[in-house]
């Protein structure tokens, strides 16, 4: 079982204060769940590939692609920005040196 102290170090490291009742609660908790830990390391897994991702990996994003637009649409863009450097829509900088 985990002590108290461990749990009064870990609520100082998560700058949580805990009541005398919470820190027993969190006692038994985190005691339970590290013996599930216990146990699972208990099983043989030899022969067994590690499993990373339970499902397939697939990229979801679009292509990104040039797209051209008609030239009225462009205008409107162009139209509606707030501030603008000739063709382009000026906005803050966002990367820092």
């Amino acid at each position: 079982m985990i002590k108290k102290e461990q749990i009064q170090y870990l609520s100082k490291l998560a700058r949580i204060s805990l009541a005398e009742n919470e820190k027993k609660k969190f006692q038994k908790e985190l005691s339970s769940i590290l013996d599930y830990f216990n146990l699972l390391e208990k099983i043989d897994t030899t022969g067994i590939n590690p499993t990373f991702y339970p499902l397939p990996l697939e990229n979801v994003m679009r292509k990104d692609e040039v797209k051209k637009e008609t030239p009225e649409k462009v205008e409107k863009l162009l139209e509606s920005a707030p501030v603008k450097e000739k063709r382009y829509i000026k906005t803050r900088g966002i990367l820092k040196r």
